[in-house]
């Protein structure tokens, strides 16, 4: 079975190898026509994307943005009071006297709607984040993230001093089993690697263990914390999305490819049962059980080994595609 397992692990490797670092396929990118995004700290909410006399969609996206982030400084009565006003061609979202958004048939014919229904649509979404961003910044809101900062700082600095006690007892543990448990390498009088040397390298695992793991805690406390207040929610995404992306990239090429892999396994199959089989017959050969005139005992053995090889490499090359 060790044959078995070492075809079949090196061919899942090579696949997952190729699906992961090789070259893709060009793809045809749709063209797009989503416009010019408006945004509300750092949020999308939805995209302009016809011109309104002169002004293009990039124009027009940065005026909306400016006007709501007027709006979200307002109470919460103002924002409330949100509504459309119907002016000929055009529906205007207005708070007050200031006008938020204006919407054209043209804005309404690329969304597929009635100009009413579009305008309607944009007030209930520009009021609605507009209410949430001003809660976002409300006193409670960043009393009770301060609450979830400190929290989790405390949570960190317990974690980290189980780690150091871990580590500590891990440290006295080791030297308490050299020599008993840990003894040193030896080949017939040859010593490869002394007591002290093989706790030395589990001293120096376990402190790169305790490094790795450290990072690893401080990196998500940053990225928590920051996801608690409203200023540097959006960093916190951006920190999160490094470890994140990898790990999807990793997990779709595995599901793309996890068809292979049975194709793969019944590959390993053959060539395991194969290769067994040719064993059998140059073990017979050796034994003179089964005699090939010109073809003596002695290179059985070596000839196995020689034909073992150029079918694990046919595997290979089978499995490459």
């Amino acid at each position: 079975m060790r044959h078995f397992a070492r075809i079949f692990l090196l061919g899942v490797a090579v696949s997952l190898a190729i699906g992961i670092f090789g070259p893709k396929a060009p793809s045809q990118k749709p063209q797009t026509t989503q416009g010019a995004p408006v945004a509300l700290n750092g949020r999308t909410l939805f995209y302009v994307r016809g011109r309104l006399f002169t002004f293009s969609p990039e124009d027009r996206a940065k005026t909306i943005e400016q006007r709501l982030a007027w709006l979200s400084r307002q109470p919460e009565g103002t924002i409330s009071s949100l509504s459309v006003v119907e002016e000929g061609s055009s529906s205007e979202i207005v708070c007050g006297d200031t006008v938020i958004m204006t919407v054209s048939d043209a804005d309404a014919a690329l969304e597929g709607k009635s100009r009413q229904q579009a305008a309607k649509e944009y007030a209930d979404l520009i009021r609605t984040s507009a209410e949430n961003l001003r809660k976002e910044y409300s006193f409670k809101t960043l009393l009770l993230a301060a609450v979830y900062a400190a929290l989790s700082t405390l949570i960190l600095v317990a974690l980290l001093k189980i780690i150091s006690v871990a580590s500590r007892k891990s440290h006295a543990k080791l030297e308490s089993w050299r020599g008993v448990y840990l003894r040193s390498i030896r080949i017939q009088k040859l010593e490869l690697l002394t007591a002290e040397r093989i706790t030395g390298l589990l001293r120096n695992l376990i402190r790169l263990m305790r490094i790795a793991l450290t990072l690893f805690l401080f990196y998500f406390y940053v990225v928590l914390t920051l996801s608690f207040f409203p200023w540097t929610r959006g960093y916190s995404s951006i920190l999160f999305n490094y470890i994140l992306d990898p790990l999807r990239t990793v997990g779709r090429a595995f599901t793309d490819y996890l068809p292979n892999v049975f194709f793969i396994a019944v590959i390993s199959v053959v060539s395991f049962y194969f290769i067994r089989f040719v064993k059998f017959i140059f073990v017979e050969i050796r034994k003179q059980t089964i005699s090939i005139p010109g073809f003596y005992p002695e290179w059985a053995i070596p000839t196995y080994k020689i034909v073992r090889f150029l079918i694990l490499a046919f595997t290979i090359v089978v499995i490459f595609p």
